[in-house]
């Protein structure tokens, strides 16, 4: 467990605001939510380093503490050094059995670049 600890970074949860501009379009900002703790590994298996080459975005996998949620496509940022990530697993599927000294969950997520313009 101690490990685990040892490993984690502080990030924050990103949530989309969309507020109209009065001029029949809208604006879309990121606003921090919830800190929480996070292991974050990249994947560097076969088929990881595969997707990679053929275009895809670099692959990881994060660790953290049951109760925090992150369901499929919740995004988040890593704060020492801002880069954002999308969820492309959900906690609720991956996680320790309840009768585990050792509690986490895990999410597979992928780099994400904050996308401005879509609603």
């Amino acid at each position: 467990m101690t490990l685990f600890l040892d490993m984690t970074v502080p990030c924050v949860r990103l949530y989309k605001l969309v507020e109209k501009d009065g001029e029949g379009g809208h604006n879309v900002r990121w606003i921090d939510g919830a800190p929480f703790k996070a292991a974050i590994h990249r994947e560097n298996t076969l088929n990881a380093r595969v997707a990679e080459k053929d275009g895809m975005t670099d692959v990881y996998t994060v660790t953290v503490n049951p109760e925090t949620s992150l369901p499929f496509h919740s995004v988040f940022k890593r704060l020492s050094d801002g880069k954002t990530f999308r969820t492309t697993s959900d906690t609720a599927d991956r996680h320790t059995p309840t009768m585990s000294t050792f509690q986490f969950a895990r999410v597979a997520a992928e780099e994400w670049e904050l996308p401005q313009d879509d609603a």
